[in-house]
């Protein structure tokens, strides 16, 4: 077999094709959670800070009273 033989029979060959696109299925959802789960991480961050920030604001308040 030469090697354009062996390449039209690799380009011809569909055993593993479903396996490829569930694979890239999963990697887009991975890509996707990441992503979410990035956003979130934000959001939470930012509101344990404010709800840091009242705290420090009321102690000081009620120490200055």
């Amino acid at each position: 077999m030469t090697g354009k033989q062996f390449l039209q029979a690799m380009l011809r060959d569909q055993r593993g094709a479903t396996s490829v696109e569930y694979g890239l299925i999963i990697a887009m959802i991975f890509l996707g959670l990441v992503g979410v789960a990035t956003g979130l991480a934000d959001e939470n961050s930012q509101m344990w800070n404010t709800v840091s920030n009242d705290i420090s604001t009321a102690t000081a308040q009620a120490n200055s009273v």
